[in-house]
């Protein structure tokens, strides 16, 4: 691994040898950049920014105004070799993580001002490379069937070799699976799925795989081509669910909706269990599209066509299936979309004679935000999810990265990502709110994998039980990163003869879900419900009438033990746990560890594996001790990397969380309340606005609270 240059500035490979036709512009461009350079316009680490004047290789002019100010440069990074070609370019949703490979055969991590942060030499070339969302994790795979899985630091978490050439590559949202599709020596087309630690979780052999699609609930799908037909393949567990004939399909990050295009039709459909989807809306198309995306939450369906002689060849429909709006943007683009849609960004060359790319900038009603020509031909695109970095890759070897304006027109959808400000954990409560208190609610995370509680604060009223499963019905915050159990306004009555409780469910409820929807609603009914000390018992009913879930003479307690009744001596383990762009504690049986369970300093390394995903480094625990007023953790230096002086909100959220996890964890086991870190055997105290390193723990406390 090469490490950065010392003095963090991005290498400038001004100087390589340039193709005869721009060796004029590439001389003009050197002595505009020296100027830049000199004259202060570079910031310290490389970042450079537009103030009224051109950057190299921008070029003055713009076909249509820019009513939010000119593009600005954060930062660029380029390599000596200048006919270097980049195989793949990704970006972090935050934009604050770039990576890319090519045939130097190097895999290299940027940030957002093109300074190097790692860079890996390999034997063979890295044809495929993949970021996840939250740039915790990366894959890269080889022409030789070398892949590796690495962190963010561009440490190994594992390395393996397949049989094949591997032609792409895909990381879950989390960084949680990775899909691979290779090529063997013997043309079989092969799709290989890998857990996060390295294992394999199983592999298919598939027609010429297009696209891969990661599903909630760890389902995935992918496009590929049959003899001569497109198809998509939707697959839940490994195995094959439903398949369709289609030329061009994309699924929304939430699982709820797909997009499909064949023969000339635009189809909006809704993903419904394990059956095949429900056409929403269908539409004729002048145009076969090249290109179809979709919002995270399905509010809007972005179409385009790469082909020239059309008036317009890039379409918006809203989820009714109403065109928002049309327009014509360069033939042969590259096209990108934020996740909720704020930004569209399209990039081509081939509108020109010159390696001349023309760049649009776009919001989600149709208006130009910018319009600019580069003086270089862009091979890559890639923007952050939150629509405000842009990556692009050039043929010169050239990575430029722009800051988008953040200003202007939204969708509705953000409404709910936005709502937590941008706080990614809400650490525990230790006292209820002032003439209110808390009911604990069960909610699933974005995959449906699990239940996650949280604490929501409601008026003291008579029946809280009542009053949780009410709210347990109206489902989760906007902005949570959870979903819902039970659909929105069902009717469920709750009764209550001594310490039995009767749930009585619609039927249509009995009727509209497969099995995994209905153990997500009793479960979660069954966990809200049990919360109070006097249900000993819940026996369910449909339409007044006994169910057969757990049997007529229905549910004891003590048969299903809800994790708020897990307590000291139940070896309870309170993990941390992401849901999308949010944190959770999730309290779990430490059965795995066995007697192991009585020895802190094994409860601590559980809780740092469960976190290595998301801490930036992995700290060394010395020494754990348990006395009769405290639980002493004694860890080396590297503990303090966890509260970096200048941490963003992010990072002091993750130190949090993972506190919050080993003070519940081992104030919950052992007798203890008081929970102090040591480095080094002595006292340390974190910079401002990180957790305290004496802790102290007092029941009532309550977890995730809203």
């Amino acid at each position: 691994m090469k490490l950065p240059r010392s003095n963090g500035y991005p290498r400038f490979g001004l100087f390589g040898l340039a193709q005869p036709r721009r060796l004029c512009l590439r001389v003009i461009t050197v002595f505009l950049a020296v100027l830049l350079l000199f004259s202060g316009a570079c910031a310290p680490g490389g970042e450079y920014t537009r103030q009224g004047s051109p950057v190299e290789p921008l070029v003055a002019g713009q076909d249509e105004p820019s009513p939010e100010g000119d593009l600005v440069v954060r930062g660029r990074f380029a390599v000596v070799n200048p006919e270097m070609t980049v195989y793949a370019l990704d970006i972090s949703n935050d934009g604050r993580r770039i990576l890319f490979s090519a045939d130097t055969s190097t895999v290299s991590m940027i940030d957002d001002q093109g300074r190097l942060q790692w860079e890996i030499s390999l034997e063979n070339d890295p044809i495929s490379a993949a970021l996840s969302r939250d740039g915790r994790f990366a894959a890269v795979g080889t022409d030789a069937g070398e892949l590796l899985f690495l962190r963010p630091d561009g440490r190994e978490q594992w390395r393996t070799t397949v049989d094949g050439t591997i032609k792409k590559l895909a990381l879950a949202p989390g960084g949680e699976s990775l899909a691979v599709y290779m090529k063997d020596e013997n043309d079989r087309h092969v799709l290989a799925f890998f857990h996060a630690w390295g294992g394999k979780l199983y592999e298919l052999e598939t027609a010429v795989v297009k696209e891969i699609m990661f599903l909630p609930r760890g389902d995935f799908a992918y496009l590929g081509q049959q003899d001569d037909k497109s198809m998509l393949f939707v697959y839940k567990d490994g195995q094959p669910l439903w398949e369709e004939e289609v030329s061009l399909a994309n699924i929304s990050a939430n699982g709820r909706y797909m997009a499909t295009a064949s023969n000339g039709e635009l189809q909006f459909k809704e993903l419904a269990g394990e059956s095949s989807p429900q056409v929403l809306w269908s539409k004729k198309l002048e145009l076969e599209p090249s290109w179809i995306r979709l919002t995270e939450m399905g509010g809007h369906v972005i179409v385009y066509s790469g082909f020239s002689g059309s008036e317009s060849n890039l379409f918006v429909y809203d989820r009714s299936g109403n065109l928002a709006w049309d327009k014509r943007i360069p033939s042969g683009s590259l096209v990108e979309v934020s996740r909720f849609g704020e930004r569209i960004v399209a990039t081509s060359w081939q509108e020109y004679s010159e390696d001349f790319s023309k760049l649009l900038v776009l919001d989600i009603q149709g208006n130009t935000l910018q319009s600019v020509e580069m003086a270089s031909r862009i091979e890559k695109l890639a923007l952050s999810g939150d629509g405000k970095v842009l990556g692009l890759a050039s043929s010169d070897g050239d990575i430029f990265i722009f800051e988008l304006p953040v200003q202007g027109s939204y969708p509705l959808e953000t409404a709910a990502y936005d709502e937590h400000n941008g706080v990614p954990y809400k650490p525990v409560a230790r006292e209820r709110p002032e003439g209110e208190t808390y009911v604990t609610l069960f909610f699933y995370d974005q995959n449906a994998m699990h239940l996650i509680p949280v604490n929501r604060p409601v008026k003291n009223v008579d029946s809280l039980l009542k009053m949780a499963i009410d709210e347990l019905i109206k489902g989760p915050r906007r902005g949570s990163s959870l979903s819902r159990t039970i659909p929105k306004d069902a009717i469920i009555e709750v009764t209550r003869e001594e310490d039995l409780v009767y749930i009585d469910l619609p039927e249509d409820l009995n009727k509209a879900y497969g099995s995994v929807q209905a153990t997500g609603i009793i479960h979660s009914l069954v966990y809200t419900a049990s919360q109070f000390s006097y249900v000993r018992g819940i026996q369910f009913l449909i339409e007044g009438e006994k169910a057969s879930y757990f049997g007529t003479e229905g549910l004891f307690i003590d048969e299903v033990i809800p994790p708020q009744r897990l307590g000291a001596g139940q070896n309870v383990i309170y993990i941390p746990y992401r849901s999308a762009d949010r944190y959770y504690l999730l309290p779990r049986e430490s059965l795995k560890l066995g007697e192991r369970s009585s020895l802190p300093q094994d409860l601590v390394y559980a809780i740092l594996k469960e976190s290595e995903r998301f801490l930036p480094i992995s700290p060394r625990l010395i020494d754990a001790k348990v006395f009769p007023g405290e639980i002493i953790l004694d860890w080396d230096a590297s503990f303090q990397e966890l509260f970096p002086p200048e941490g963003d909100p992010e990072e002091k959220a993750l130190a949090h969380l993972f506190i919050d996890s080993l003070v519940l964890t081992l104030t919950s086991r052992f007798a203890p309340g008081k929970l102090v870190f040591k480095v080094e055997g002595k006292p340390w105290s974190p910079p401002e606005g990180y957790p305290s390193p004496e802790q102290e723990l007092s029941s009532p406390y309550f977890i995730n609270p809203e």
